[in-house]
């Protein structure tokens, strides 16, 4: 997908993970959701730097592609603000909020990206084990567009109040449903096979 896919899709789930996580008993502060949502739904392209990199020989859906990128990113965000906040400089975001959002941005990106033509290998090089489900082209307008618009939707919802709405949700999974068969239908209508 490309960036605003990337963002949307992410936001999708992200609201889903939020709503799930609060029924199932977990407190979670709304500043800690807020930057949860948002934070992801804008890191959610970080895995996408490698095609900057090429000149210097970094593969696109490489290794800023697996789950040792998240890992990567996660880890360190955690130790660095925990030990801060253990000296009694008090960061302003919980160490655990902020690398479950930066592993969620790479996460949500590989999910999406396995929904194109070209693979994507979330455990290499452990195993060279691929995903692509073929469904649509990385550049499908309907694709990109309709993700980016129920994220920012379910984004608006979140910070007008509606974090505890079933039927919120269940909007999420049936748009997120639609804009995938439909975006899929329209790629095999325009005949496009393209890998990418």
């Amino acid at each position: 997908m490309e960036s605003s896919g990337h963002f949307g899709f992410t936001a999708t789930i992200s609201y889903v993970l939020i709503w799930a996580a609060r029924h199932a008993g977990i407190r979670i502060e709304w500043w800690d959701g807020a930057i949860f949502i948002l934070g992801s739904a804008f890191l959610a392209s970080i895995p996408d730097i490698d095609i900057r990199l090429r000149r210097v020989g970094v593969r696109h859906r490489g290794f800023t592609h697996t789950v040792w990128f998240a890992l990567l990113l996660a880890v360190p965000a955690y130790v660095i603000l925990d030990y801060l906040s253990k000296e009694g400089l008090q960061p302003p975001l919980s160490p655990l909020t902020v690398s479950l959002t930066l592993a969620l941005a790479v996460l949500t990106h590989i999910a999406a990206d396995s929904l194109n033509y070209q693979r994507v290998r979330p455990l290499a090089p452990l195993s060279s084990a691929g995903i692509a489900l073929r469904l649509f082209r990385s550049s499908n307008a309907l694709a990109n567009a309709g993700f980016f618009l129920m994220g920012a939707g379910l984004i608006a919802a979140y910070f007008y109040g509606v974090t505890d709405s079933v039927r919120a949700v269940q909007a999420a999974a049936i748009g997120s449903s639609l804009i995938i068969a439909l975006a899929t239908l329209l790629d095999r209508a325009q005949g496009r096979g393209r890998r990418r």
